[in-house]
């Protein structure tokens, strides 16, 4: 499923920003893939996108790479 829109809020850019600071460029680009494949599909098999449980049972997760997960929302064609 392709995304028309992507949304992050403030809270995710601010960590995402300081968390690719300590990767290395080689890292970074492995992690460019990934955000790449993601905006592509979300629900890519590469991803392990998974819907969570609990309070969040509205939510899905997916493992852009290690140490680094995406929660989000699908609403109609939009991602939260």
């Amino acid at each position: 499923m392709k995304p028309k829109y992507i949304k992050y809020d403030a809270t995710f850019e601010k960590k995402f920003r300081k968390y690719t600071k300590q990767l290395t460029d080689t890292e970074r680009q492995r992690l460019k893939k990934r955000l790449e494949i993601f905006k592509e599909d979300v629900f890519d098999k590469r991803l392990k996108t998974h819907k969570l449980k609990g309070e969040l049972n509205d939510s899905f997760q997916s493992a852009i790479q290690i140490g680094l997960f995406s929660r989000f929302l699908v609403m109609r064609e939009y991602i939260l």
